[in-house]
């Protein structure tokens, strides 16, 4: 486990992961309907290749992955652009913390791991 300094995403240090993500989105609400759209210069991953790998898998799995619980809380929540609300997802080993803090149009998130990420892990 580690300690990692993230350039983007909601939190500039994470301390006790194998693997950390962080991210400065565009975030939409068009007709109710939520929009997140990463950037790929405004994303970071660090750690150990297994926890990464693992990690960047949970985040983009369309079942019960990161960005698409994170795309249920905030319509649920109904969460906009203008808010300044952390929404909070802890699913197993996985963690991912956003918050649009009043700006208009991004989202920052932060995602991590907290132990060592078996593969069999990102399948639950």
């Amino acid at each position: 486990m580690a300690r990692f300094e993230m350039a983007w995403g909601l939190m500039g240090a994470i301390e006790g992961a194998s693997a950390a993500y962080g991210a400065r989105a565009i975030y939409k609400r068009d007709s109710g309907k939520v929009i997140i759209d990463v950037l790929w210069d405004r994303q970071h991953i660090a750690g150990d290749e297994p926890a990464k790998r693992a990690l960047a898998q949970w985040l983009v799995k369309k079942t019960g992955g990161g960005m698409t619980l994170l795309s249920k809380r905030l319509k649920a929540e109904g969460v906009y652009p203008d808010d300044s609300i952390e929404i909070a997802i802890d699913h197993g080993r996985f963690h991912l913390r956003a918050n649009p803090r009043s700006s208009y149009g991004y989202l920052y998130i932060t995602a991590w791991t907290d132990a060592e990420t078996a593969a069999s892990e990102v399948s639950r």
